[in-house]
């Protein structure tokens, strides 16, 4: 197979994704990139570190830590699955968060667009706790868990408010020690959709999932630590055309320009158009619930699973 050089660039929001890129045009040494990949448990976790301006360049990602967690089809596993899985999970978010204070859950995202509500899915199975502290500080003691908030902002055309500008109002009222900000994302595979969790400490984009991108939520805005976590819940139609054209004549002895091929099937507004799994719905909501647990494990790593049900109204 012969291809003929091209600009158009695959979309992605998954870091592991771009390392893939980035080792196919450049080769595997690159300043700036670094990268490594393990098992825990039998499950996939990918680190990449872009470490400079150079890295930032190459990834189009900026400077921090990412890890891509490989963790299959949730929606079908077994209560062990699950639990196995989310301890995994919560392990790896544990390494971003402090070790003490108050965590601000900002669930990100539009309600009446299902692929992108994995925020406030998220949020629907989020202990909360703030309210018990201030009102009941003795019980709240006796639970012996982190204070914990949570905002949904919803998007800016409902509310006339930029996302960011809505948390940083709360972070400055509520003086939380950290954010973890959940969103949508976008991968350039439908294999990884809604199987794949993307946690980094550089912060998050809302509407990167939908090609919708608002004002950045990192600690330069918010004026503290920001730990953005994703999972990727659609796939862009150019980009889903070009790696099926890619993979259809890989063996094949033929000149193809994927850049024109691509762009002449989704044209106009077409290029807006994405894919998401088949029963979105079902999926996501039970991704989003095994995230939620996740991080309700990492900030409070004595809780049980079958203990948080009695915490969520």
């Amino acid at each position: 197979m012969t291809t003929k050089n091209s600009n158009f660039s695959p979309r992605t929001d998954l870091a592991n994704e771009a390392h893939e890129l980035i080792c196919k045009r450049h080769g595997k040494n690159n300043d700036g990139i670094e990268y490594k990949s393990f098992k825990s448990n039998g499950i996939k976790i990918e680190y990449m570190y872009v470490t400079n301006h150079n890295g930032r360049l190459l990834s189009g990602k900026p400077v921090g830590k990412y890890v891509t967690i490989s963790i299959g089809k949730i929606w079908h596993s077994d209560k062990q699955t699950f639990e196995k899985v989310c301890s995994v999970v919560s392990q790896e978010i544990s390494k971003f968060i402090p070790a003490s204070g108050a965590c601000l859950l900002a669930a990100l995202g539009n309600r009446g667009i299902v692929a992108d509500a994995v925020g406030p899915f998220c949020a629907q199975n989020f202990i909360i706790t703030r309210h018990i502290k201030k009102h009941h500080p003795q019980l709240f003691h006796s639970f012996e868990l982190r204070e914990t908030s949570c905002i949904v902002p919803d998007v800016s055309g409902n509310t006339g408010l930029e996302a960011a500008e809505t948390i940083k109002g709360i972070v400055k009222n509520t003086h939380p020690d950290f954010v973890i900000a959940v969103d949508a994302l976008a991968s350039r595979k439908l294999s990884r959709l809604a199987t794949t969790i993307q946690i980094c400490d550089s912060g998050i984009s809302p509407g990167s999932g939908i090609a919708n991108t608002r004002a950045a939520i990192n600690r330069a805005f918010l004026g503290v630590p920001v730990i953005a976590v994703g999972i990727p819940t659609v796939v862009d139609a150019a980009t889903l055309a070009h790696d099926i054209f890619e993979q259809s004549i890989k063996n094949t002895d033929v000149i193809v320009d994927f850049e024109k091929i691509s762009r002449s099937l989704i044209s106009g507004s077409g290029t807006a158009f994405f894919v998401a799994p088949k029963e979105t719905d079902h999926i996501i909501k039970d991704t989003a619930k095994l995230l939620a647990y996740a991080i309700n494990k990492a900030l409070n790593p004595e809780l049980m699973f079958d203990e948080m049900a009695e915490f969520l109204m």
